[in-house]
């Protein structure tokens, strides 16, 4: 019987602007009960996207965080803005999860930024499963966006073929069982037969793709070369371990406006990406390890902090090693000051659940209005200091001069930036020492404006 731990995943949906991120957010929620009816971007009635700014323009400009359940284990979700003006943290983020699901558009397959961040998902060295989403819209192309998977240097292993009907996304054809699926009400699957017109290409990817798993591994690729064929069992337990080693990297198909193809992620994230047990050790800044052991001294690392209209500042804080509880005291590593925890909180988007129950390395929670606190610090056991390496941020790209609405009052206006300051890390202020006017930097005009 696995632990709570093993089959615990946190992850991170990563993709451009208008990939559909935060509808297939949606969808995955709805699908494990965590959310009783699906939002839209498009009437602002998301879970994930609840800021106003964000329901306006009806995109994300902030992560959102969501805890649920899905066959009874736990899972933590971060929604990763796509806009370049809201992703110069996006490194610091990726060291809040263990794994990634990897968004892209079937209208539109890779686009300028996509390069950018499945480089940062890279550098983090984080297992990944990719999605193309948007089967449903016209124009929609698997295989231009497979393909333009390869373009990236990475190496794709189709596991499903979309079964299109005309322009309706009607079904998937699962490419090692060779099995297929109709969709039906609410995501419900009813087997089918696979459409004589993917016949070939069924084939001919099956070939590809257990060529590309036995290849990931030299006893797998032994007994490939022996026999000629491999098990489903040999194929799937290859499949794992190349994931896990960031080898391989399975590639499903969605329409999350439609509900279709969430059950079949939600499972592959459960049997192809890590628990936290399974990631290496985390990196200090002095170089020293410390391994994701719930036995291990406590350690936690703020990864973002965000405002809340009732609570005041939320510090999202991702649980390096040990085991956490509410009212725990614990040392900040940055500021060498001590912080006082109060409740901690599983997040759906803005609803805040109590955590009940002990939380071990992979939870992510929110706590509320730590005193000197703020995003990329690490908070740790006195006893044992452990401070996580942080990356360094990219430098800000534009800069605007603030000016008071009376004259007299540019204390009061620094003092505000500052606060701003410790919860959007991208942002930096600075006075002209001409002029002496306070100055504005971030990623863009929008980041500018919206702060």
């Amino acid at each position: 019987m696995p632990s709570p731990l093993e089959t615990q995943r946190t992850y991170a949906l990563v993709g451009t602007g208008g990939c559909g991120k935060t509808s297939l957010a949606e969808m995955l929620l709805f699908n494990a009960g965590a959310i009783t009816r699906m939002g839209a971007i498009e009437d602002g009635s998301t879970s994930l996207d609840y800021e106003p700014e964000e329901v306006r323009r009806r995109g994300s400009i902030q992560p959102a965080v969501a805890t649920f359940l899905w066959n009874k284990n736990r899972h933590f979700l971060v929604d990763v803005p796509g806009d370049g003006n809201f992703t110069g943290d996006m490194e610091c983020l990726l060291k809040g999860v263990d794994s990634v699901l990897f968004v892209l558009d079937a209208v539109d397959g890779v686009r300028p930024l996509t390069k950018k961040f499945w480089s940062l998902v890279r550098a983090e060295n984080l297992p990944a499963v990719a999605v193309i989403n948007k089967l449903d819209r016209d124009r929609a192309d698997f295989h231009m966006a497979f393909d333009g998977l390869a373009a990236l240097g990475i190496k794709p292993v189709a596991l499903q073929l979309p079964i299109m009907e005309g322009d309706v996304f009607a079904g998937v054809a699962d490419v090692l069982s060779g099995k297929a699926w109709r969709f039906g009400q609410d995501g419900a699957l009813e087997e089918t037969d696979v459409p004589g017109a993917l016949a070939d290409d069924m084939a001919l990817l099956r070939d590809v793709t257990v060529e590309n798993i036995a290849e990931s591994d030299e006893v797998l690729m032994e007994k490939y070369l022996e026999e000629g064929s491999l098990s489903l069992e040999d194929l799937q337990a290859g499949l794992r371990l190349g994931v896990r080693n960031g080898e391989l990297v399975p590639v499903l198909t969605c329409s999350a406006l439609e509900n279709k193809g969430g059950k079949g992620i939600l499972d592959a994230v459960e049997a192809l990406l890590p628990s936290p047990l399974d990631r290496p050790p985390f990196v200090g800044q002095d170089g020293a390890e410390r391994a994701a052991d719930p036995e291990a001294p406590l350690a936690c690392f703020v990864f973002k902090t965000l405002a809340d209209p009732f609570a005041g500042q939320l510090s999202l804080l991702r649980v390096l090693s040990g085991t956490i509880n509410g009212d725990a005291t614990l040392k900040n590593m940055r500021s060498d000051e001590t912080e006082r925890l109060g409740n901690l909180l599983y997040l759906v988007g803005k609803n805040q659940t109590p955590c009940k129950e002990p939380a071990g390395p992979g939870a992510i929670v929110a706590v509320a209005k730590l005193k000197n606190t703020r995003t990329g610090d690490t908070l740790c056991d006195e006893k044992a200091p452990f401070a996580l390496a942080v990356p360094e941020l990219p430098p800000q790209l534009i800069t605007y001069a603030l000016a008071p609405r009376e004259k007299g009052e540019e204390d009061k206006v620094y003092a505000a930036m500052q606060r701003l300051l410790d919860e959007d890390i991208t942002l930096k202020l600075g006075r002209d020492e001409e002029t002496g006017d306070i100055l504005l930097s971030g990623m863009g005009q929008l980041h500018i404006e919206l702060s």
